[in-house]
């Protein structure tokens, strides 16, 4: 598990934000941005993988009773993201830094707070005493990985916030409503950790203008995508744009006709800001 979690982040990925699945909100130009790191703590008990969260504190003025990563805003002091993750991940839950290995970083996630964060993921060696932070902490908890990597898991909501309606990713666990920024970037990561184009491969990303005839030797089917959709490794070709769908699982379906009329329909998918991958429809 963990050599697949090092070699799935080692892909770039995509920037992620809160303001993904609300595609009308305009962001203004020139906004300021503080830097945040995040810890994903993963952890194995008794032959299997969880995943640390914690319960932020009810009398909190921002985020009360909320589930969140550790972690927190970038310090003067803290050399980048990864040491203020780990920093506030000592501070909040007293993992020790020493007693965790990282495994690598997801792409910046853009808060509507106005904080990019950064998400780390680290291997945690061994057990130790988790001291939830007085006032700041109410409860650490584990998620077993199965469940957060299940994408079926996930669902969109919505709610009225400043007067407008806006919709964010959930993926509720026993009593733990993890859901907004927390469920976004695990969601960034159950699509990384998912996803059929790894760093080894050729793969369509978004603005290529040559997309690619699929190679059908490999194909395999993903709950990521619609049904009737079968993920395939392929080489590049040339070919052109044709035309755009939705799906109601709110992917947008960009597709391609290849010039070669006996050629397969081809597409890359857009999910909010998330990465492009090359999928091929399947009668």
């Amino acid at each position: 598990m963990i050599a697949r979690i090092r070699a799935a982040l080692a892909d770039a990925g995509a920037e992620t934000s809160d303001f993904d699945l609300n595609p009308d909100v305009v962001l203004p130009a020139g906004r300021a941005l503080r830097p945040a790191g995040v810890l994903a703590p993963i952890i194995e008990r008794e032959g299997d993988w969880h995943l640390m969260l914690t319960k932020r504190s009810s009398a909190l003025k921002h985020h009360p009773g909320q589930i969140a990563f550790p972690g927190g805003k970038q310090d003067d002091a803290d050399a980048d993201v990864i040491a203020a993750a780990l920093r506030e991940a000592r501070e909040e839950i007293g993992l020790p830094s020493e007693n965790t290995e990282v495994l690598g970083t997801l792409p910046i996630h853009e808060t509507v707070t106005g904080f990019t964060v950064t998400p780390v993921f680290a291997h945690v060696r061994a057990e130790f005493e988790v001291t939830p932070e007085p006032g700041e902490v109410e409860e650490v908890f584990t998620v077993p990985l199965t469940h957060v990597m299940n994408p079926d898991n996930y669902i969109i909501q919505s709610r009225r916030w400043r007067g407008t309606r806006r919709h964010y990713f959930a993926v509720p666990y026993g009593p733990y409503y993890i859901w907004g920024a927390t469920a976004r970037m695990l969601r960034a990561w159950t699509e990384q950790m998912a996803s059929p184009c790894p760093a080894t491969d050729s793969c369509c990303r978004r603005g290529d203008t040559a997309p690619a005839r699929c190679n059908l030797e490999q194909p395999r089917t993903s709950t990521l995508y619609a049904p009737h959709l079968v993920v395939v490794k392929f080489s590049f070709q040339t070919s052109r744009r044709a035309n755009c769908s939705k799906t109601k699982s709110g992917l947008e379906l960009v597709y391609w006709t290849d010039a070669d009329p006996g050629a397969a329909n081809l597409c890359s998918y857009k999910h909010g800001r998330g990465r492009d991958c090359c999928i091929a429809v399947v009668a």
